[in-house]
């Protein structure tokens, strides 16, 4: 979905903005997404 897409403009506006909690906030979303784009990507690659 657009969630994403829609996430990353805007928290690179508002972490210019208010330089604050938000970089602790966007730091932890990547490091959530990555394991699981790792699993996929081991699962279509069969493994």
């Amino acid at each position: 979905m657009t969630t994403g897409a829609l996430r990353h403009p805007v928290g690179r506006r508002l972490r210019s903005v208010v330089p604050g909690p938000l970089p602790v906030a966007d730091s932890q979303a990547p490091a959530r997404a990555l394991p699981a784009l790792l699993d996929a990507r081991e699962a279509g690659e069969g493994r």
